[in-house]
């Protein structure tokens, strides 16, 4: 999941191809037990893209998912990673 995913929805550019991979991610998470530590790596990649891309309200989705994983999991280091980068919207 996240070596090939994750290294597609890096070197893309444009909104609307994130958008498909982003999706077929999430679909692969609710189909899959994925391990929080990689969706949340997911949603931070998510919420640096949108951001870099001016579209701040979906950077700031991302970040909201992010969050609720990090939290449900107990993962304080990325919970307060997500907290700056909602800070930064």
């Amino acid at each position: 999941f996240t070596n090939s995913i994750m290294n597609e929805l890096k070197e893309i550019k444009v909104i609307d191809l994130f958008d498909q991979k982003l999706w077929e991610a999430e679909e692969l998470i609710e189909k899959y037990n994925i391990i929080d530590n990689k969706k949340i790596e997911l949603y931070k990649l998510a919420a640096d893209f949108y951001y870099y891309k001016h579209s701040y309200s979906k950077s700031e989705q991302m970040c909201d998912i992010g969050l609720k994983i990090s939290i449900k999991s107990r993962n304080i280091f990325e919970e307060a990673n997500l907290y700056i980068y909602k800070s930064r919207n």
